[in-house]
């Protein structure tokens, strides 16, 4: 699963990018990632291109198959 997330920085404008974990609370959290990074003097547009790779963590939002299903 991947959603496309848009936002509008303060200091950068309009930034766009791929995250590859469901949801509205993992798209926020992208979003305050995104905008940290931005006051600490990290380009957020390079930053983002790094949550095309993180595929989550383990035992969190897996899904785990059993004999019934």
């Amino acid at each position: 699963f991947s959603q496309k997330v848009e936002c509008m920085l303060p200091k950068k404008g309009k930034i766009s990018y791929t995250l590859n974990l469901p949801g509205d609370y993992n798209a926020l959290n992208s979003l305050g990632v995104l905008l940290l990074l931005s006051e600490l003097g990290i380009d957020p547009e390079e930053a983002a291109k790094s949550f095309q790779h993180f595929k989550g963590v383990k035992g969190r939002q897996e899904v785990v198959l059993s004999e019934n299903n």
